[in-house]
């Protein structure tokens, strides 16, 4: 899976990514810096970390689970503030 191509994205609503047993990490949105809405990471088993996100810093609601190779999140360091529920 790649997110290449999308380097210029700054803002989307929902993020959501779903049963990519592919998914290494994010690399290829790294200017993206707000998702307004649902943040959805779920069921990528092979997802190392977060790293590609590394420019977000805003995000509504946040779910977070079933990632069997998640081992931190590396990437997500710079979010201030998560204004939904965090999941």
């Amino acid at each position: 899976v790649s997110f290449e191509g999308l380097d210029n994205l700054q803002h989307v609503k929902d993020f959501n990514c779903e049963y990519n047993n592919n998914l290494l990490d994010f690399q290829g949105l790294n200017r993206l810096k707000t998702i307004s809405g649902y943040f959805k990471v779920s069921d990528n088993n092979l997802l190392f970390n977060f790293s590609g996100l590394d420019s977000v810093s805003s995000i509504g609601a946040v779910s977070i689970n079933m990632n069997n190779s998640l081992s931190n999140l590396y990437g997500l360091e710079r979010v201030k503030n998560i204004s939904g529920n965090l999941f």
